[in-house]
């Protein structure tokens, strides 16, 4: 059986963005805080990284595969072809 990256390998090489997706203050108002990585997909033997120009690299959760979706332009996600949103816990 293939790692949970094997279906995503067509997204190597392509312009990606990771959203982080931060919950500010939930039980009141229910903020949002996105914070995009923009970079260029790479799909290594076990995960799915964003390289980013600087070199930086930030591996999408193996939770959020099957979220990754095309990207419909917005400003946020700027020139990336494809995005995933990543919920993270509120700090």
């Amino acid at each position: 059986m293939g790692s949970p990256v094997d279906a995503h390998r067509h997204l190597d090489g392509t312009r990606f963005c990771l959203v982080y997706m931060e919950v500010m203050d939930a039980a009141r108002s229910q903020k949002l805080k996105l914070t995009p990585v923009h970079g260029v997909a790479r799909a290594l033997a076990d995960r799915l990284v964003v390289e980013e120009p600087s070199g930086a690299c930030s591996a999408v959760p193996d939770s959020a595969l099957p979220s990754i979706l095309p990207s419909d332009g917005n400003a946020l996600l700027a020139d990336a072809e494809h995005y995933v949103i990543v919920k993270m816990a509120a700090s």
